[in-house]
């Protein structure tokens, strides 16, 4: 039976609702979340509700750990002030009830042969929240090749990230595990692994997105991938609430048998911007401009 994952709704209502209608479209009614339910959008409440209504299982986000520290008295460990300010802003609006349903997530389900967690794999699960497994700058500052199914196909170029990754592999291997699901990066896209006990040296990245600086898309767009049985692979599915591939549509992924889709849908990210200036007065703007750019607009295009 097909399945959703979605992830990092980070509150913004708009992208989410469509997000779930797509679903509901597709005919889909089992779906996973990742975490980062809440930050950076103005709309915690209204999403954390859909994600505890909707979503069969989700796992803790490292903004959802972010709500800890504020519950107990204690400076947010986040180099962004923007997320910050987000963080405060959703202990504030949240229900108890709903604190307390995001409190409580695990920070990982395994889900028959699916791995499913916010952020990192390697090492330690429950500590690796706010690890990057991968970053932009971990793989090769060029467009890549496009393939047939749209993907496109970029190097791998750090070593470290080359490291983290055949870890994950290796431990997906011991856990028999075919998929691991993973978000955090805001980048939808995914990795294959060899099936088999060893280490691989290197690793392309395929990216589920269409580059569309600073184009406004208005129709939904797919990219498949089918699994081939001799690999393993990670699977991010991107944001649904603040895409950072340089396509601002929100995203999710279905999987239907052997068949991968990354769905990018249009929303009108123009509402969310201005609700988040209206509540959220101290936000950084920048952090706002994300939702049009799918970046930060001083980063460079490639």
């Amino acid at each position: 039976m097909a399945f959703a994952v979605i992830t990092d709704l980070h509150a913004n209502w708009e992208a989410s609702q469509v997000v779930l209608a797509d679903i509901k479209e597709q005919g889909i009614t089992e779906i996973y979340c990742l975490g980062d339910v809440v930050g950076y959008g103005p709309d915690p409440g209204n999403c954390t509700n859909a994600v505890k209504k909707h979503c069969k299982y989700t796992t803790k986000g490292n903004h959802e750990i972010g709500l800890d520290f504020v519950e107990n008295r204690l400076d947010i460990p986040m180099g962004s002030e923007g997320a910050k300010t987000a963080i405060y802003y959703a202990h504030k609006k949240l229900w108890t009830t709903q604190k307390e349903f995001l409190r409580n997530l695990p920070p990982v389900i395994q889900v028959k042969n699916y791995l499913m967690l916010h952020a990192n794999p390697a090492g330690d699960l429950e500590c690796n929240v706010a690890d990057y497994l991968i970053l932009p700058k971990d793989y090769a500052d060029t467009e890549g090749v496009t393939l047939e199914n749209k993907l496109r196909l970029i190097a791998i170029t750090d070593p470290i990230a080359t490291g983290k990754i055949n870890y994950v592999f290796s431990l997906m291997r011991e856990r028999n595990t075919d998929i691991c699901f993973t978000g955090h990066t805001h980048v939808a896209g995914g990795i294959a692994g060899s099936r088999e006990k060893k280490y691989d040296s290197e690793f392309s990245l395929l990216l589920a997105s269409e580059p569309l600086q600073e184009q406004t898309p208005q129709t939904a767009m797919s990219f498949e991938m089918v699994l081939e049985e001799d690999k393993i692979y990670i699977i991010n599915p991107g944001a649904v609430g603040q895409p950072r591939d340089r396509d601002n549509r929100a995203s999710y992924v279905i999987v239907d048998g052997n068949t991968v889709i990354w769905r990018r849908l249009p929303y009108d990210y123009e509402k969310t911007m201005r609700k988040t200036r209206s509540r959220m007065p101290d936000m950084e703007e920048e952090q706002i401009f994300r939702l049009k750019y799918g970046k930060y607009r001083k980063e460079k295009e490639n």
